[in-house]
């Protein structure tokens, strides 16, 4: 019978890397993954004519795949790693591929069948992750990655994307932790209800006159600084964080205290793998209350990142090796 639609369990998502090494992985819990690119022209119009005479590409085309998982996808022992590996190599400005693979049976699971689709998102870098737990949810990841160009193939050779594993351990609510390094803070902020880590990191699209290999553009590099920012909302139990303006620090490297403006260290645990903003600031916090709700503060840490010997970094580890 001919294909008549693509559904979600005839697909399966896989990435791999080459510096750090990440070997081939077929990711587990995929709950969402989308590609495509975005093409930007622009109208050819003379004098005597109305209507456009032509439609060029001046701009360079978008290559672009994003990932949505539960937390655990890589392998709850090594998601930590391979999360790390992926922060390293956009910084490093080292190419990832991204692959998704389409099953030739439609109504089946995904089997491994070498004349299967596979999409693959060539030279990409990923170019943001976040992470977000609450309560009454299953955390999960999102991974978006921008390529120079996408490749269709089959699943043969060197592009295989594996059967999806079975043994997915996810994490729940209470396999996620928050902690802050300044102990004043901490005793403000219990029974957390949301946590929120990101990291946001630019592109810049290098382009020449004249031939090339591609003839919209040579290199995708990265643009620094990154950002990187974890907020979180929890239950209050008092007044909240006393924070005014009169008693901010203009510099946070001056301050001792995160409450006047210092920097703090913010870890979040989700399952086995641990999330850690160094020398974070507080960018915003805010009491709210209303008729028939819950009071609640949240608050939003944040850090601009320059590479290896920034102060401020993103850290992303197994809980415990951290």
């Amino acid at each position: 019978m001919a294909r008549k639609r693509i559904i979600y369990q005839s697909q399966a998502v896989a990435l791999a890397q080459s510096s750090p090494s990440i070997s081939q992985i077929t990711l587990q819990g995929v709950q969402s993954c989308s590609y495509g690119v975005e093409i930007s022209r622009e109208d050819v119009n003379q004098y005597g004519q109305l209507g456009a005479i032509d439609k060029v590409i001046m701009d360079a085309p978008t290559c672009t795949t994003e990932v949505n998982y539960y937390c655990g996808g890589f392998g709850a022992a090594n998601e930590g790693a391979n999360l790390s590996g992926l922060l390293r190599a956009a910084i490093e400005s080292k190419t990832a591929s991204v692959l998704v693979a389409l099953d030739s049976t439609e109504g089946e699971d995904y089997e491994v069948d070498a004349a299967d689709t596979v999409v693959v998102l060539e030279s990409g870098a990923m170019t943001s992750l976040s992470c977000d737990a609450s309560v009454g949810a299953i955390p999960t990841n999102t991974l978006s990655f921008q390529g120079l160009d996408f490749r269709y193939t089959t699943n043969s050779g060197g592009d295989v994307v594996a059967l999806p594993g079975t043994t997915l351990s996810i994490a729940t609510q209470t396999g996620v932790v928050v902690t802050l390094s300044d102990t004043t803070t901490a005793t403000k902020y219990t029974n957390f209800q949301t946590a929120g880590i990101s990291f946001d990191l630019g592109t810049e699209v290098l382009r020449k006159l004249g031939d090339s290999t591609s003839p919209y553009y040579y290199a995708i590099v990265p643009t620094f600084p990154a950002q990187a920012s974890i907020n979180f909302e929890s239950l209050a139990i008092d007044d909240g964080i006393n924070t005014v303006v009169s008693n901010l620090k203009q510099s946070a490297k001056t301050s001792s205290s995160v409450l006047t403006g210092g920097m703090t260290d913010v870890t979040v645990s989700v399952g086995q793998t641990t999330y850690k903003l160094v020398n974070g600031t507080v960018d915003s916090h805010n009491f709210s209350s209303s008729v028939g709700d819950n009071v609640t503060l949240d608050a939003t840490f944040a850090a601009t990142i320059g590479g290896a010997a920034s102060k401020q970094k993103m850290l992303v580890g197994k809980k415990g090796e951290m």
